[in-house]
């Protein structure tokens, strides 16, 4: 456990973490509405997005995460949190 998350949240997040799949843990880690989110996934993964918002300006936010994940953890991933974000609007 880190030194810096109380017990609490850290057994919440495990719980969680467990409890979703693979396609809504990783939508909830890319899809986090806080500029500052993604600015902490460090300077190669804004570099990225900055880079796909560049080649492809007719993208939403949206997607332009979803190519992210795609060109960084390949087509199945970026598949699987497309489907979970297609059953989260018709939830």
């Amino acid at each position: 456990m880190s030194n810096d998350t109380h017990a609490t949240l850290h057994d919440r997040h495990l719980r969680r973490s467990r409890r979703d799949s693979t396609g809504a843990a990783a939508a909830n880690v890319a899809f986090r509405s806080n500029h500052q989110d993604v600015q902490s996934f460090g300077k190669p993964a804004s570099d990225g997005l900055r880079r796909i918002r560049r080649i492809h300006p007719d993208l939403d936010e949206a997607e332009v995460r979803l190519k992210f994940i795609e060109s960084t953890y390949g087509k199945e991933l970026a598949d699987a949190v497309r489907h979970h974000l297609q059953q989260r609007e018709t939830t």
